[in-house]
């Protein structure tokens, strides 16, 4: 919203100035967008509009110091300024400094209302999430759905925070409601995200069933080639290792990671368990390479490195094209 000035000339061409910068940012012409708000700025100085509007687009060009800078100016001229407040809180925890961002955001909260509210509250929920402080995290999340309740990015995130804390009926809820919102065509990812939740649950078909139809509107999608690959090994279908395989080729260094990741937390909630469900498998078929690959990792993880080696060989010898990958999932684990 812009403040009223007295109609002095340069107050009416700073005015025109903002305006066309917004209708060129609409336009997707951020250099244009960029000059018109600093013209804006350089006419009136005590423009914080133009100050807000400049600091947005410098930050998508990357430029973080300068953007810094103007959403200063623009809560320097007006401290109650949401929107500002906002964007600075947003910068500050992009840069790390999550004690200044927590400042902002509870001031952009006391005063903001509206659809603003709803943003300001998203965004110091996920501040507070990246803190640690999933109870609160989610009670901000809640707020913001009281105001905007199909609000797809907040039903999303508050889905992930319930799903963080184990709440998997409540994280199924709001993912449900995502996709349902979401255009077809474009809820890969709240589907992939979905499928996680349904693992937890141990529903591997429903799971299946998500990163299929997440592969169906992007194929390019690695990370839910490695999800499925993980789901079909549950359900004992081999063809898994294609996905694993897919994946490698569109990402090495992130499947690799992402396998890691999956190990460690199956590791972390039940060793055991995690051993004793290769071992069902290899009595089923003693020639399953991602029972005894799981069997590897799982076992070095535990320090049991005599027996994670003569596993490894074992897999390489059922698959010796993935071995290096292997290997690099073994070092990434330890």
């Amino acid at each position: 919203m812009l403040l009223t000035y007295s109609t002095t000339e340069a107050t009416r061409d700073a005015i025109a100035c903002n305006e066309r910068g917004l209708n060129r940012y609409s336009s997707g012409d951020r250099g244009g967008a960029l000059s018109d708000f600093q013209q804006a700025i350089d006419i009136r100085g005590d423009y914080p509009e133009a100050c807000n509007n400049a600091g947005i687009v410098l930050q998508q060009l990357g430029r973080l110091d300068e953007a810094m800078a103007h959403f200063d100016d623009a809560v320097g001229l007006r401290p109650d300024y949401a929107d500002a407040l906002n964007n600075r809180g947003r910068l500050r925890h992009l840069q790390g400094d999550l004690d200044g961002a927590a400042e902002d955001l509870d001031m952009a909260t006391s005063v903001a209302s509206g659809p603003m509210l709803a943003t300001v509250l998203h965004n110091r929920a996920t501040l507070r999430e990246a803190r640690g402080d999933l109870a609160a995290a989610v009670a901000d999340f809640d707020r913001a759905l009281e105001i905007a309740p199909e609000k797809v990015m907040t039903l999303r995130a508050r889905g992930l925070a319930r799903k963080a804390m184990n709440d998997l009926d409540g994280a199924m809820a709001d993912l449900d409601r995502a996709v349902a919102l979401t255009p077809p065509t474009a809820a890969a990812t709240v589907l992939h995200e979905r499928g996680g939740v349904k693992v937890l649950l141990n529903d591997w078909a429903g799971a299946i069933d998500d990163y299929d139809q997440t592969l169906a509107l992007d194929p390019t999608f690695w990370l839910a080639l490695v999800s499925r690959g993980h789901a079909r090994y549950h359900r004992r279908d081999f063809g898994g290792v294609a996905d694993y395989h897919r994946a490698m080729r569109l990402n090495a260094e992130g499947t690799v990671r992402e396998i890691a990741r999956l190990v460690r937390e199956d590791a972390a909630r039940d060793p055991e368990a995690v051993l004793k469900n290769c071992n069902k498998h290899l009595r089923i078929n003693d020639r399953d390479p991602i029972a005894h690959a799981r069997r590897c990792l799982t076992l070095a993880l535990l320090g049991r490195d005599a027996e994670a080696a003569e596993e490894f060989e074992s897999f390489r010898a059922l698959s010796p094209e993935l071995a290096g990958t292997l290997m690099r999932v073994l070092k990434a684990v330890g």
